[in-house]
């Protein structure tokens, strides 16, 4: 069981890179990078262990963490894969850590392991046991495209607000939609919006559609579909 100071220290450091990452997206808006939002959403996650873990932690242990089960208690926390490495971090030292970064201040270090060291003001957590195939990742992506259009079509197919014509330019747009955002990270996010407005003033549902089909966080676009799905929301309430 760590104590209530290590807890508090582990704390202050995501919170730090959260507010960071928060920034960057304020800045970005809807053109924020999907990974950028899946690492907020995970240090969110973390941060709730953590302070789930500080409610049980005792004020006075008999003895305080050494360097090495602190670096232990954070991959148990992070729920990352058993430690392997050693690092020096700003003025004090993390051993055994492995898959995963972490980076605070000014650091000089010896890694022997799959983690990365990076020097500057930031924390940064992330799994490196197993890659991703891009493959996949664009298998997926097109799987929840095709989804989202046969979704489309059954909506318009059921619409009675619109005529043939309204439809076929529905159909139309979509189409443009498809083909941009097959192009994943490289999409524009511009065309996207004004595509989803459109289509959105003549069938309102389908905004219903998109943040059902397009979430999915491995599609990566899904993401910027989804902010921008939640733009247009904002803007027919106000």
């Amino acid at each position: 069981m760590p104590r209530r100071d290590d807890i508090q220290t582990l704390i202050a450091l995501y919170n730090r890179r959260l507010q960071k990452l928060r920034e960057q997206a304020a800045l970005k808006g809807i053109s924020t990078p999907p990974e950028i939002s899946l690492e907020i959403e995970d240090i969110e996650a973390k941060l709730a262990g953590f302070q789930a873990e500080l409610e049980t932690a005792p004020a006075q242990p008999v003895s305080s963490l050494s360097d090495a089960e602190l670096a232990q208690e954070l991959t148990r926390l992070s729920g990352q894969p058993p430690p392997s490495s050693s690092t020096q971090i700003g003025g004090f030292n993390l051993s055994n850590v492995s898959g995963s970064t972490i980076n605070i201040g000014n650091v000089s270090a010896n890694v022997n392991a799959g983690g990365d060291i990076v020097a500057g003001d930031k924390i940064t957590t992330h799994t490196t046991s197993e890659a991703v195939d891009p493959a996949d990742v664009q298998a997926q992506l097109e799987a929840a495209l095709a989804q989202w259009r046969q979704e489309l079509a059954a909506l318009l197919e059921q619409s009675h607000d619109l005529d043939s014509d309204d439809k076929a330019y529905v159909e139309k747009t979509a189409d443009k939609v498809v083909e941009e955002a097959q192009k994943g990270t490289q999409a524009d996010p511009a065309k996207l919006e004004g595509w989803f407005k459109k289509i959105s003033n003549m069938a309102p549902d389908i905004l219903e559609v998109t943040a059902t089909t397009l979430q999915n966080p491995f599609a990566g676009v899904g993401l910027v579909l989804q902010k921008i799905n939640d733009r247009i929301k904002l803007e027919r309430a106000g």
